[in-house]
């Protein structure tokens, strides 16, 4: 049975075999702005995050970085140079509609800021529209941004 449901490594494996197909390379870094990006696309399209809960995004000093990605190129020992899925598995019994609105924004998102540097994403995450900026920076803590400022910025970045 397929699963009915997007995590964050679905998008991210998505993102880093377009890049493969492509003979692009993609970092880390990198990686975790375009699914940002991907994220607030849909939040603003659909009004409803692509995958995970209200805690998807912390911010971190080179802007939003996905917990669950991280952990993953981690726990996996991959290099900053990301050639390879992260959790094939996960991919591999995805609902084909799911897998379809993945594609979707995935192909979105690329055509938009794909060919962008990871330091102009940073940049771009950084600016007085993002959610990042909204928040106070405090020593030792943790913050999640919030939907509701991941999908302004996208407006105000993108569509505005």
């Amino acid at each position: 049975m397929a699963r009915e449901f997007i995590t964050a490594i679905d998008v991210a494996n998505t993102f880093i075999t377009k890049f493969k197909n492509e003979k692009k390379l993609l970092k880390h870094k990198k990686l975790q702005k375009l699914v940002y990006y991907t994220y607030a696309m849909c939040l603003y399209e659909k009004n409803v995050p692509l995958f995970g809960n209200r805690d998807n995004f912390l911010a971190l000093p080179n802007g939003p970085v996905c917990k669950e990605i991280y952990d993953s190129i981690q726990n996996n020992k991959k290099t900053n140079d990301i050639k390879e899925c992260l959790s094939q598995e996960e991919c591999e019994d995805l609902d084909t509609d799911l897998q379809e609105d993945i594609n979707y924004y995935v192909e979105e998102i690329y055509n938009l800021i794909g060919d962008w540097k990871a330091d102009k994403l940073v940049h771009l995450s950084h600016s007085i529209y993002g959610a990042w900026q909204k928040l106070k920076e405090y020593d030792n803590v943790l913050f999640y941004l919030k939907d509701e400022d991941i999908k302004e910025e996208f407006k105000n970045l993108f569509v505005e």
